[in-house]
């Protein structure tokens, strides 16, 4: 005969007995028995209502479990072997020091926050199971939306953070009087909180097109304000990535006839149908009156084969050769070459159709340094998740 003396000692006998279908039970019952079981084995304490939950189930089972211990059970005269565990309903933010010396907010809020935080704040912030606490940077994150999700949901808010917050909104309500941009005038592109010297190169090298200017601001470090969501207007308005992906060549035709520029550099996956590239390309650019003639391919096919030889006598039928000199785009295959990577060079643009970074430590490299790469593929090119893509 079972003496059972705790009330957690019974239920894990019923818990035994239901996993054992020793005992007939409600198909909606058997998920929180075994989450409670579980609980109760790893000595974790139940809260108030869970106990609660625990004594219905027991209820709800007890003759079946009395005629398989061949006894009778008084659930009223079980103990607890232990306390039920108080939740802490506590909902603050507080200021201070992590163990790097950096500056940090301490949220602490009950489970039922959980969600809704890891939602507003993309998960970014882990609990300490330890201090009960998240660790928020406050250099990672929005300072003023923290404070909005901490007021709507009532959070003790320490006022040494309300100060930060107010000089947070200071600063960035001066930021337009300090931060570099450009802006469309009177059909002009005009630089913001340019240093003279900067805006004298500007002005040297300027060509009086909304396009070329805009893209040039974008290179010394002026990103276009603007709303238009084209791609180039994309690009032009983003300096903080490098990395683009279009799904659309004429996108990539479109960017190229606008900017007209002199040093493009197109590297082509080896494991890609190379020559369909740029049949679509010259397709594409040819609807659009561009000059192929500044077009050069930089590799050829082998000669001991006549796939090879076909895609040779095809460069030459399409005047895709020719000199470096007078060409503005230079179409490699899975590697460049050493002039490319001359400092005098500078390419202004790279395109590339790799769906997964490439092989060539050097051309990866390559792609990675341009200040705008555009990546052409029907999907979205796989990478690092530090390396951050743009979708255009």
């Amino acid at each position: 005969m079972l003496e059972v003396k705790y009330t957690e000692d019974l239920f894990i006998s019923l818990t035994d007995h239901v996993q054992l279908n020793a005992i007939s039970y409600q198909p909606q019952d058997y998920k929180p028995m075994m989450s409670f079981k579980t609980l109760i084995k790893n000595s974790d304490p139940l809260t108030k209502k869970q106990g609660k939950f625990v004594l219905i189930l027991l209820g709800k089972y007890k003759k079946q479990l009395e005629e398989h211990l061949g006894q009778t059970i008084d659930i009223e005269a079980l103990q607890w072997r232990h306390t039920f565990r108080i939740i802490d309903y506590t909902k603050s933010l507080v200021l201070k020091n992590n163990d790097n010396s950096y500056p940090c907010a301490y949220l602490k809020f009950p489970y039922t926050l959980k969600d809704s935080f890891d939602k507003t704040f993309k998960g970014a912030y882990p609990y300490d199971n330890i201090n009960g606490t998240r660790e928020v940077p406050l250099l990672s994150v929005n300072p003023i939306q923290l404070l909005e999700f901490c007021v709507f949901n009532n959070f003790d808010i320490e006022n040494e953070f309300i100060d930060y917050v107010d000089q947070v909104e200071e600063i960035w309500e001066k930021e337009r009087t300090i931060v570099p941009y450009c802006m469309i005038e009177n059909g002009t592109v005009v630089l913001v909180n340019a240093f003279s010297e900067t805006q004298d190169y500007f002005e040297k090298n300027k060509l009086n097109d909304v396009y070329k200017d805009s893209y040039l601001a974008r290179s010394l470090g002026f990103p276009l304000a603007t709303t238009k969501q084209d791609p180039l207007s994309k690009i032009c308005a983003n300096i903080d990535d490098t990395h683009f992906w279009s799904d659309n060549i004429d996108n990539v035709a479109d960017i190229l006839v606008k900017l007209d520029l002199d040093r493009v550099v197109v590297v082509l996956d080896r494991q890609a149908d190379s020559k369909q590239f740029i049949v679509d390309l010259l397709d594409k650019l040819n609807e659009r009156c561009y000059n192929s003639n500044t077009i050069r391919v930089c590799f050829r096919g082998p000669n001991n084969n006549e796939q090879g030889k076909e895609f040779n006598k095809w460069i030459k039928m399409n005047n895709l050769g020719g000199k470096v000199d007078s060409g503005k785009i230079f179409i490699f295959k899975h590697s460049i070459a050493k002039w490319v990577k001359n400092f005098d060079f500078k390419p202004q643009l790279a395109i590339s159709n790799f769906i997964y970074e490439s092989t060539n430590v050097s051309t990866r490299n390559f792609l990675k340094a341009c200040h705008t790469t555009i990546t052409v593929s029907d999907v979205s090119p796989n990478t690092h998740k530090e390396n951050k893509i743009v979708k255009l």
